[in-house]
C-alpha cells in the first residue's frame, strides 16, 4: 500500500530549510509560527529521526535535515508549476490579436463565446507586438495582421479586406469622383510594422502611400498630417471630423454602419489589402479549451463574411 505523502509538512519543512527560521517560514507560507512548528515535528515524527537543531538563536539544519531538504525542493517546485500550468489550462486561454482588430471586431463577439463556453475564461491580449506563442506567460493562439510568414507557429488565412478612403459625413457631404481630390484634404495616416525581425519592425507601412499608388495618382511630395501608431486612432479621429482616414470592411464596419464614417468614394477605388488577418497556433496539437475557441471564431469568420456578401474560404481546417 502506499503511503500518502504529508504534502503540507513536506511545505513547511522547505520553507522552513530555506531561511533556517521558523517564523520566516510562516511569514512565506501565511501560517503562525507555531503550525510551522507543529509540521515539522510530525514529518519527524513520520521519518523517525531529527530534522532540525533546536538552537537557543533559531534552529538549524540537521545532517538528515540537509540530505531530505535538497532531495525534495526540486520536486515541490516542479509540482508547483505543474499546479499552475494545469490551473491556467482548466481555466484561462490567451489570445493575443492587434489592439484596433481586438477592439472593432473580437471583443464585441467574445460575449457570444463565454455565453456558449462559460467554463473558459478568455484574456484578450491587445497588442501591437508579436507575442510568443506556447510559452509561460504567452498567448495559446493569435490573430496578426500581415503576409502570413511568421515562422514560430502555424498559419490560417482568416479575412482579407478592402481597403478605402472613410471620413465623417460633415467633412465631405457630397461623394467625390476622383482619388486625387482626397488631396485637398487633411489625410490621417495610421503607421503600423510592415515586417519584422528578431521580434522587432524592421519598416514602417504607411497605408495612404499604397493606395495612392494603386489607384495611379502621383505625389510630388510625401504625404503630411498626423499620424498614429493605432488604426482605431486615425478611424476615430476621422469620425470626429478631423479628416480622412484609410478604414476597411473589418476594423471600419462597426463607425461605418452607425453612421459616423462614410466613404467619400465608390467601391470602384478600393483596394484590396496586400496584408491579411492569421489565426497563428503554437506547432503541434492543441488543448481542448483552444480547439474550441478556434471552433467559434471560424463560425464567426464565415458569418461576417456572408454579412460583407464576399465569402471566402480558408481552406484547411484544425
Amino acid at each position: 500500500m502506499t503511503t500518502a505523502l504529508p504534502l503540507n509538512a513536506l511545505r513547511a519543512f522547505a520553507a522552513a530549510a530555506r531561511h533556517q527560521h521558523f517564523a520566516k517560514a510562516a511569514d512565506e507560507l501565511h501560517v503562525t509560527a507555531g503550525a510551522i512548528s507543529r509540521q515539522i515535528r510530525l514529518l519527524e515524527e513520520e521519518l523517525g529521526q531529527p530534522l532540525f537543531e533546536r538552537l537557543a538563536q533559531g534552529v538549524r539544519l540537521t545532517v538528515q535535515g540537509r540530505a531530505l531538504a535538497a532531495e525534495i525542493a526540486p520536486h515541490l517546485d516542479g509540482l508547483t508549476r505543474a499546479v499552475a500550468r494545469a490551473r491556467v489550462k482548466s481555466s484561462v486561454l490567451t489570445v493575443s490579436a492587434p489592439p484596433t482588430f481586438g477592439q472593432e471586431w473580437l471583443l464585441p463577439r467574445l460575449e457570444d463565446f463565454q455565453r456558449q463556453h462559460p467554463d473558459i475564461e478568455v484574456f484578450l491580449d491587445a497588442s501591437s507586438a508579436i507575442v510568443p506563442l506556447g510559452t509561460e506567460g504567452g498567448a495559446q493562439a493569435a490573430i496578426r495582421y500581415g503576409r502570413g510568414d511568421w515562422q514560430d507557429g502555424e498559419t490560417r488565412l482568416l479575412l482579407r479586406e478592402w481597403i478605402f478612403p472613410v471620413c465623417s459625413p460633415t467633412l465631405i457631404p457630397t461623394p467625390l469622383t476622383e482619388p486625387a481630390a482626397l488631396l485637398a484634404y487633411p489625410l490621417l495616416h495610421a503607421e503600423w510594422p510592415g515586417g519584422w525581425r528578431s521580434g522587432r519592425p524592421s519598416s514602417r507601412f504607411n497605408a495612404w502611400q499604397d493606395w495612392f499608388a494603386s489607384q495611379q495618382v502621383p505625389l510630388g511630395e510625401s504625404l503630411r498630417g498626423p499620424r498614429y501608431s493605432l488604426s482605431g486612432m486615425a478611424l476615430q479621429q476621422a469620425a470626429a471630423g478631423k479628416g480622412v482616414a484609410l478604414g476597411g470592411c473589418v476594423l471600419a464596419q462597426r463607425l461605418l454602419a452607425s453612421g459616423a464614417l462614410v466613404r467619400p468614394l465608390s467601391d470602384r477605388f478600393n483596394q484590396l489589402s496586400t496584408q491579411a488577418y492569421f489565426l497563428v497556433l503554437p506547432k503541434g496539437p492543441v488543448d481542448a479549451p483552444v480547439q474550441r475557441w478556434i471552433d467559434w471564431l471560424l463560425v464567426q469568420i464565415r458569418q461576417f463574411r456572408e454579412t460583407q456578401g464576399e465569402p471566402q474560404e480558408t481552406g484547411g481546417a484544425w
